[in-house]
């Protein structure tokens, strides 16, 4: 080894007083921090800043950080739970109202206004007249109209219902009147 090769280099960094004293503090007062003084402290972020560690391989170093999976495990186990207890509500809630539109669609099958043709339907106005709810839900074969007639019954399964039958039945028709779909049924062949 020649004289000067292991010879450090000092660098004057120019900085405010209150910065100075800023930074030494924040160097004394860091626990965590294993530079004992400013100096090192300095060198260490300009090593992280601009220069990668290199293993032994000139590979670029990774930082490696053991992480406790134990708290994360046990919250995505609570969200997973939670997620299966969701998914058979919505199951459960799924088979009542199927249950409830088949019941409804089922009654309103045995109850729809049967004629030869759409144009034997009366006009609205006259079928909002009728007195008897059943004979008016006929009438006017809304589901708003049939949800009155009908006990128990919510309008959007009669309306869900009404869909069923007509799409699953041949003799089971619907048409628009004055902004209203009305379902009626034909005779069956």
């Amino acid at each position: 080894m020649t004289k000067g090769e292991n010879k450090t280099k000092q660098i004057l960094i120019r900085v405010s007083p209150s910065k100075k004293e800023e930074w030494e503090e924040a160097t004394i007062e860091n626990d965590d921090n294993p530079y004992t003084s400013l100096a090192g402290a300095i060198r260490a972020a300009m090593q992280s800043t601009f220069f990668s560690e290199k293993d032994d391989e000139g590979e670029e170093g990774r930082v490696q950080a053991e992480v406790d999976m134990e708290p994360l495990s046990e919250k995505m186990d609570m969200v997973l739970n939670r997620i299966d207890s969701l998914e058979r509500r919505v199951d459960e809630q799924s088979t009542k109202v199927s249950y409830d539109v088949a019941t409804t669609a089922k009654t309103l099958n045995d109850y729809l206004y049967v004629i030869e043709s759409e144009s034997e339907l009366p006009p609205i106005s006259e079928a909002s007249g009728a007195d008897d709810y059943m004979q008016r839900a006929k009438q006017l074969g809304t589901a708003s109209a049939w949800a009155e007639a009908i006990d128990d019954a919510d309008e959007v399964e009669v309306r869900q219902a009404l869909k069923f039958l007509s799409k699953e039945k041949e003799h089971v028709h619907s048409t628009e009147t004055n902004g209203f779909t009305r379902y009626y049924k034909v005779p069956q062949e």
